[in-house]
């Protein structure tokens, strides 16, 4: 489902920025739904290009899911993609032009991301699933000690950080695939302060192009800031975040169509002669 904001809706996650209104949008943001049942037992897990949702926010959003879909509510997983370059949910205080625009279009997420993960149960088929792992360099350690002994967030090529790209593949039983999850530890912080358009960052991969190359939606799950501080150049050239998000996808990609969720083995089954007169041998 697409969530996008209206033009002039407060922008952003930054606190050097100067503006507050966002100017209008470079791609869509998305809001995913992964719809999983096993015998009785259901569970949903729920991805939005969103920078944060307040504790308060989730809940509203996971009841409304329970109630919609009859779901536990301890069943259902909403997290956020954390692109600092969508409307600025978390820190309303600061808002002083806007405000009204990001507090109607909050109030409009439960319904819609509830009715997403309904639509996702009506879908349910069934699936065979295998997981495997690439690696992806997009990411770099952002903490940058500078030329004064200041510790700033900046690059770190020699800093410590993890490249690893975990995905795990759902097929339908006809083995075309269903869903995809992908897990990578990268702040989205492509966008910098300076940008006034709504983007979803780096995990754009899971958008168009991605759905068009695989056929399947996918859920993105981001490592927490307190675990994995990764980032990238600070930027405003909207073909920087494309293309990182293009460099990741096609490496989860790669893992993903190199999975194969029916497992086989091979047998000798006899010879078949080739039909050729050359009696000639080379070896």
């Amino acid at each position: 489902m697409i969530l996008q904001p209206a033009p002039g809706t407060p922008h952003a996650g930054w606190v050097a920025q100067t503006h507050q209104r966002g100017q209008g949008s470079d791609l869509p943001l998305l809001a995913t739904c992964l719809a999983l049942r096993n015998g009785e037992t259901s569970a949903a897990i729920v991805d939005i290009d969103l920078i944060h949702l307040s504790p308060e926010m989730e809940r509203v959003v996971v009841q409304h899911a329970a109630a919609t879909t009859g779901v536990p509510a301890d069943h259902i997983r909403v997290s956020c993609t954390h692109t600092h370059s969508g409307p600025n949910t978390f820190r309303l205080p600061v808002i002083t032009d806007g405000l009204d625009m990001v507090l109607s279009y909050m109030e409009s997420l439960p319904l819609r991301i509830s009715g997403a993960i309904w639509q996702a149960f009506q879908n349910l088929r069934p699936v065979r699933l295998a997981a495997g792992a690439g690696s992806c360099d997009i990411n770099v350690n952002r903490r940058f000690c500078g030329p004064d002994g200041r510790w700033v967030v900046g690059r770190n090529p020699q800093g410590p950080v993890d490249r690893t790209v975990r995905v795990v593949r759902f097929d339908g039983l006809d083995e075309r695939p269903v869903a995809t999850i992908l897990h990578y530890a990268c702040h989205p912080t492509i966008m910098a302060w300076e940008n006034e358009l709504v983007t979803p960052d780096y995990p754009v991969w899971r958008g168009g192009w991605w759905r068009r190359t695989r056929a399947a939606p996918a859920c993105f799950c981001r490592e927490r800031q307190e675990t994995s501080d990764r980032g990238w150049a600070l930027r405003v050239d909207l073909s920087i975040y494309r293309r990182l998000g293009t460099i990741l996808g096609l490496e989860a990609s790669r893992v993903a169509l190199n999975l194969d969720t029916l497992p086989r083995c091979t047998r000798f089954a006899g010879y078949q002669e080739s039909g050729s007169t050359d009696r000639a041998v080379s070896r």
